[in-house]
């Protein structure tokens, strides 16, 4: 009995004491809202075992640890600053420019005061407001490599205000280029004319190897050009027809290896490639002065991929490259008005074998 009793008193001591430690972390350790510490000494005075339970269980800011780390880099980046002024101390010669001269003071009070380290080499462009930006960045759109290089690979790039910026340019300049639209189908290149005849001269190339069977592109085929010759009736425009040889053994061998890959994933992004590809070829031998693609005005494609290929493309090729997002500014739902107005068949899958097998679609009606 006594031996009983000597345990549950060693015990309640115990838990006194880690009470007491858990209540000193509360107090002094932990930077908390003070009604919140009083609450939490309270549950592990009056509810000892279940409030060290509760404690354990949601009374841990788990969001510290994302501070240490902060904290860790903090200390590099802090480290890193006084071995750098520790450096300009013990060697006065690299001081010796009488530009880093004049602001000594202000680098060692930025490493000292805020951990910033100086760099060298470097080139700053100071843009004062919004026009001077956009002109840079179609400076940049012009020449591929420097954009690739300047881009954050996850960064979203608005391609629709490029174009209208690159549109404004053209009219300042009073000039209406050439330009050669790849389309896909009838359907993506409706609402791209709309657009793109208000300010240049545009031709249309269907070159679409990948559609199956081949009933299935010879009525994509015609339905493009009967739109087109419909479009220029009513419109008074004169949008041009190309046809590109079919060549569907040529998307097999594009996608080798890429067959079980999802829609939308790697095989996708070799088909943009392939059919990009042939467009800026024909734009160059054609002499036009851009090349595009209406695949961006669909919701179901990856815009972004589409005109970083372009772009990609474009260093290939003695001929530039339109970026666009043309499903921006309502151009998708325009696009199905449009569709219901020069009654266009609107097919119910991309075009591929991989796509209808994946869309479960009977091929066999297509035939």
């Amino acid at each position: 009995m006594f031996d009983f009793l000597r345990t549950g008193q060693i015990g309640f001591v115990h838990l006194f004491y880690l009470n007491l430690i858990l209540s000193i972390v509360i107090i002094f350790f932990q930077r908390r809202d003070p009604r919140t510490v009083w609450t939490w000494i309270l549950v592990l005075n009056f509810l000892p075992i279940i409030g060290i339970v509760l404690y354990l269980l949601i009374g841990q800011d788990y969001r510290k640890s994302k501070m240490f780390k902060m904290k860790t880099l903090d200390d590099r980046i802090r480290k890193a600053a006084i071995k750098q002024e520790d450096f300009f101390t013990s060697n006065e010669n690299i001081m010796n420019d009488s530009y880093a001269k004049e602001y000594q003071r202000l680098m060692q009070y930025n490493l000292s005061s805020g951990g910033s380290l100086m760099t060298m080499k470097n080139s700053m462009d100071i843009f004062k407001d919004g026009n001077d930006k956009f002109d840079a960045l179609i400076n940049d759109i012009k020449n591929a490599k420097e954009i690739l290089k300047r881009m954050n690979p996850n960064q979203k790039i608005n391609y629709h205000t490029i174009l209208t910026k690159l549109i404004s340019d053209w009219e300042n300049k009073d000039i209406r280029p050439k330009i050669l639209i790849h389309s896909c189908c009838a359907p993506c290149s409706t609402y791209t004319l709309e657009f793109l005849t208000q300010y240049a001269d545009v031709t249309v190339l269907f070159a679409n190897n990948n559609i199956h069977p081949k009933a299935e592109y010879v009525k994509r085929a015609l339905v493009q050009e009967e739109f087109i010759k419909k479009f220029n009736e009513r419109t008074r425009n004169n949008v041009g027809f190309i046809e590109d040889e079919y060549k569907p053994m040529d998307f097999y061998k594009a996608v080798k290896g890429l067959e079980n890959e999802k829609e939308g994933g790697a095989r996708c992004t070799a088909c943009f490639q392939m059919r990009l590809d042939i467009v800026a070829k024909k734009a160059q031998e054609l002499g036009f002065d851009y090349f595009g693609s209406a695949l961006t005005l669909s919701p179901h494609k990856n815009s972004q991929l589409i005109n970083t290929l372009g772009l990609e493309i474009q260093e290939i090729f003695d001929v530039k490259y339109l970026p666009s997002d043309f499903k921006k500014n309502n151009g998708y739902k325009r696009s199905v008005d449009m569709c219901a107005e020069y009654d266009v068949y609107r097919q119910c899958y991309c075009g591929c074998v991989f796509a209808a097998m994946d869309q479960g679609i009977d091929l066999n009606e297509y035939k």
